[in-house]
C-alpha cells in the first residue's frame, strides 16, 4: 500500500470501532479518570515528538477510557493524518485555532479541475482545517461513484497554513483500463441501503451508471449520467425513474405510476453547508387515466456540533395538467456520538412532511416499520401483503419524532451488537378519503447489528401506547452520514 493510501486509510480510521473499556466497578471511577489524563499527557508528549503512531493509538486509548474532549479527538485525528509526512509536523499542534488551507492543487491525472474536486470534497483556500473536517472530505471523495479516485494529502506550510494536494488515480476494473464497479465494496453497496432496498451496478469510463431499487409493494429504476472523472465544476446527473405502488383502502385497492426524467445537481458551499437542485418531468398514470407534469426542487442541508447535529430542508413544486402542487421536508437530526462509538448512544429524528392537495399518493408522507416511508412509527405498519394501508399514519401532512438510547456493543465476531429502546411519534392530517387526525405513540426494545462494511441491521419489536397496537420489524439502517 503506498504512502497515500496509508493517507487517506489513516483519516478513515477515526471512525473505527476500538474495543471498549468495560463496565465500571464501583469506587473505580477516580482511578480510571486518573488512568485516561495520564494516557492523554502521554499523547501529547508523544504528539510533540513527532512519534504519530503513538500519539494517535494513547489518545484513543484516554478516550476509550472515558475522557471524551474535542483536543484529544483533534489530536488523535492529526496524528493520523500526519503519518509519515514531513518533519515540518512537528509544529502543528501549536496552535489554539484550526489550520487555514494555503493552496489546493490535484496531481496523478491532468485535466482535472482541483476547484471543482475541491469543491466535491467540501474544502476551499482559506478554509480552516480541523481533523474532522479533513475526515469528512476524505469520505466524501471516496463516497463517489466514478473511474477515478482520490486521495487527499496535507503538508503543514507553517504554524497557520497547510497546503492541500488532490491526489486523482484511475481506477483499475475487472478487465483493466478505467473500468470499474460501482458497488466496489459490500459497504459501498450498503451505504445507499434502506430496508428493503438494493442498489449496485457497473460504471465505465463512458460515465454511465445503472441502480437498481426494489421495495416492497413499490419499485424504482434509475439511469444516472456521472463523470468520467471529477473535472466539471457542479457534479450533474441525469435521473430517470419509474416508481409505482398499490394502495389499499376500505372499498378495495388502487394503482399508481410516476416515470420521471430529470436532472439534479448540487455541491457543498462550505464544510458543513450542501445545497441541492433538480428539475423533471413526469408522467403520472391512476387507473386509466394519466397527465402529464413538472417538479422543480431544491434542498439544503447544515451540519454543526462536529457533524452530531444535521438539518435538513427540501422544497418542491410542480404543475400538472390539473393545477400546481408542492411538497416540503423540514427535519432534525441528531446524535451523541457516532455509530462506531463504543458507550452508550442516544439519537433522535423529528420533522414536518407535507404535500399539497393535486400531490400524487407516491408521493404522500407517511409514517411506518420504514419500509414504505422514511420516518418510523413501528408498532403500525404501513404496507399489508405489499400494499400501502391508506388507513395507516399517511396523509398529506405528518409530524413525527423518534428517539433511541443503545447500550455499549459487545462483539460478536465481526459485528457490533447493541441492545436499543425507542419511543416514536406520529400525527397525521388530510388523510385520504377524508378519515380524522390520526396520533400514534409507539415505544419498544431491539437489536443493532454493526457489521465493519458500517451498516445496521435492526431487529424490534413495538406497542402502541394509544391504541394497543403491537408488531415485530426488522430491516437495514443507514448509517449515520457525514459524506454525500
Amino acid at each position: 500500500m503506498n504512502r497515500l493510501a496509508l493517507v487517506a486509510a489513516a483519516s478513515l480510521a477515526t471512525a473505527c470501532v476500538h474495543p471498549g473499556p468495560g463496565p465500571s466497578r464501583p469506587g473505580s471511577a477516580q482511578p480510571e479518570r486518573a488512568a485516561a489524563e495520564r494516557l492523554s499527557r502521554e499523547a501529547e508528549q508523544r504528539f510533540a515528538a513527532g512519534e504519530w503512531d503513538a500519539a494517535a493509538r494513547l489518545a484513543g486509548q484516554a478516550q476509550e477510557a472515558g475522557l471524551a474532549s474535542e483536543r484529544l479527538e483533534d489530536l488523535q485525528g492529526v496524528a493520523l493524518l500526519l503519518q509519515g509526512d514531513t518533519p515540518a509536523a512537528l509544529s502543528v499542534w501549536e496552535r489554539s485555532a484550526p489550520l487555514r488551507i494555503a493552496t489546493i492543487r490535484t496531481a496523478g491525472v491532468s485535466g482535472v479541475d482541483a476547484g471543482a474536486l475541491a469543491s466535491r470534497a467540501g474544502m476551499r483556500v482559506g478554509m480552516p482545517l480541523t481533523a474532522a473536517g479533513f475526515t469528512r472530505a476524505v469520505r466524501r471523495l471516496h463516497d463517489r461513484a466514478s473511474t477515478a479516485g482520490a486521495a487527499i494529502r496535507v503538508e503543514p506550510r507553517s504554524r497557520e497554513e497547510v497546503d492541500v494536494t488532490l491526489v486523482v488515480t484511475p481506477r483499475e476494473g475487472l478487465q483493466g483500463g478505467k473500468t470499474t464497479l460501482v458497488a466496489q465494496t459490500a459497504g459501498a453497496w450498503l451505504r445507499e441501503a434502506v430496508d428493503l432496498t438494493w442498489t449496485g451496478g457497473p460504471a465505465w469510463s463512458a460515465g454511465v451508471e445503472f441502480q437498481g431499487r426494489w421495495q416492497t409493494g413499490r419499485r424504482r429504476v434509475a439511469v444516472r449520467v456521472i463523470d468520467a472523472l471529477p473535472s466539471s465544476s457542479r457534479r450533474v446527473d441525469l435521473v430517470g425513474t419509474l416508481s409505482e405502488g398499490t394502495f389499499l383502502d376500505g372499498s378495495g385497492t388502487r394503482r399508481e405510476a410516476i416515470a420521471s426524467l430529470g436532472m439534479r445537481t448540487g455541491g457543498w458551499l462550505s464544510p458543513d453547508v450542501f445545497w441541492g437542485a433538480s428539475v423533471s418531468g413526469d408522467r403520472w398514470s391512476a387507473g386509466s387515466a394519466t397527465r402529464a407534469a413538472w417538479r422543480f426542487g431544491l434542498q439544503t442541508e447544515v451540519r454543526g456540533a462536529n457533524d452530531r447535529v444535521r438539518i435538513r430542508v427540501e422544497a418542491e413544486r410542480g404543475r400538472a395538467t390539473q393545477g400546481a402542487f408542492q411538497t416540503g421536508i423540514v427535519s432534525l437530526e441528531a446524535h451523541t456520538a457516532p455509530a462506531a462509538a463504543d458507550g452508550w448512544r442516544a439519537s433522535a429524528l423529528g420533522g414536518v412532511r407535507t404535500a399539497s392537495q393535486s400531490t400524487p399518493l407516491l408521493r404522500w408522507p407517511g409514517a411506518g416499520t420504514g419500509q414504505a416511508r422514511v420516518p418510523l412509527l413501528r408498532a403500525h405498519p404501513l404496507l399489508v401483503d405489499g400494499a400501502l394501508d391508506l388507513r395507516g399514519a399517511f396523509g398529506r401532512s405528518l409530524v413525527h419524532a423518534s428517539v433511541e438510547l443503545q447500550s455499549p456493543s459487545a462483539r460478536l465476531g465481526p459485528l457490533h451488537v447493541r441492545l436499543g429502546i425507542h419511543s416514536d411519534l406520529a400525527r397525521v392530517g388530510d388523510r385520504a378519503n377524508d378519515l380524522p387526525r390520526l396520533v400514534a405513540w409507539d415505544a419498544g426494545v431491539g437489536l443493532r447489528m454493526r457489521t465493519l462494511a458500517g451498516w445496521t441491521a435492526r431487529g424490534d419489536l413495538s406497542w402502541g401506547l394509544l391504541d394497543g397496537e403491537r408488531a415485530a420489524s426488522v430491516g437495514l439502517v443507514r448509517p449515520w452520514d457525514p459524506w454525500r
